[in-house]
């Protein structure tokens, strides 16, 4: 998940998401790993219960922190876990090199972009 901020502004933005089961019945717990001391990171609920088979679960991931200088990159990692099978989606907030602000950002804006979990999800349990 790659996020791109401007420089000098909060960030401070969420995402929906949903999550679609491929697999048998299972809980995946959310969990964020790696250097979570300059951004927090918040997934909300942390937890999904599928009872089914192609049952759908929403999920928001929330990122904020402080304002970021230029040529400053921060990673993480959320990880979904249900046990047994591990998903890690990478996350990584960069602000540009030159320190210019992004003509078409409006606001605080961050680029997002997640591999579908479900894919993921999809070639684990075919293993």
């Amino acid at each position: 998940m790659p996020v791109r901020v401007e420089v000098g502004v909060v960030v401070s933005e969420s995402f929906p998401r949903t999550l679609t089961n491929v697999g048998v019945s299972s809980t995946y717990v959310a969990s964020i790993e790696g250097d979570t001391s300059k951004l927090r990171f918040k997934v909300g609920p942390n937890t999904l219960r599928f009872t089914k088979r192609n049952q759908k679960m929403n999920f928001v991931v929330t990122v904020k922190g402080s304002k970021m200088k230029p040529s400053t990159i921060n990673s993480a990692s959320l990880v979904w876990t249900d046990g047994v099978h591990r998903v890690r989606s990478p996350i990584v907030v960069y602000t540009r090199s030159d320190g210019k602000s992004a003509s078409h950002f409006s606001r605080p804006h961050i680029v997002f972009m997640l591999i579908p979990l479900m894919i993921i999800h999809l070639f684990l349990t075919r293993r």
